[in-house]
């Protein structure tokens, strides 16, 4: 899909991380005893996923494979839980099928994302240990006000 930033068109592209079995994988013990049950693959068995999908997850992973981004840096495959992380920001080389339909006057295309290769990653941002920190506040949520000599009480040292 084209869109348009404010300083150029863009192209995003859209991957499916899920796939549906061709023959689900049975969800009991017994069934994947069996001698000639399919059984569960490596990838979704070890997907991460966050504490709070867990139990959705496990109803899916039965019926649905993991069919993770094909990710590359430097020769090697991105683990899918760092996978936005290295791709934010970075320049990266996609490549694609694209199908084309033409019903009547029509174009219709489909992009199918086949890998990505990193091409530079992202710039790193340190923070620094050096950093002031905010100033402090006070009870009603406005900056503590440092004295300076143009509102500065007078004293006197008369007794």
């Amino acid at each position: 899909m084209l869109f348009e930033d404010v300083t150029r068109t863009l192209l995003r592209c859209v991957k499916n991380v899920f796939s549906m079995r061709d023959t689900p994988v049975p969800d009991s013990p017994h069934g994947q005893g069996a001698s000639n049950a399919p059984h569960m693959d490596e990838e979704t068995h070890n997907w991460p996923i966050p504490d709070q999908f867990v139990t959705e997850f496990d109803l899916l992973k039965y019926s649905y494979q993991a069919t993770p981004l094909p990710l590359f840096h430097d020769g090697h495959i991105v683990e899918p839980s760092m996978a936005n992380e290295v791709m934010n920001g970075a320049i990266v080389e996609a490549h694609f099928r694209i199908h084309q339909w033409r019903i009547q006057q029509f174009d219709s295309f489909q992009a199918t994302v086949e890998g990505i290769v990193i091409l530079r990653p992202a710039p790193r941002h340190h923070t620094s240990a050096y950093k002031r920190p905010h100033p402090k506040t006070t009870g009603n949520n406005e900056p503590e006000v440092k004295k300076t000599r143009h509102n500065a009480e007078a004293s006197s040292s008369k007794i």
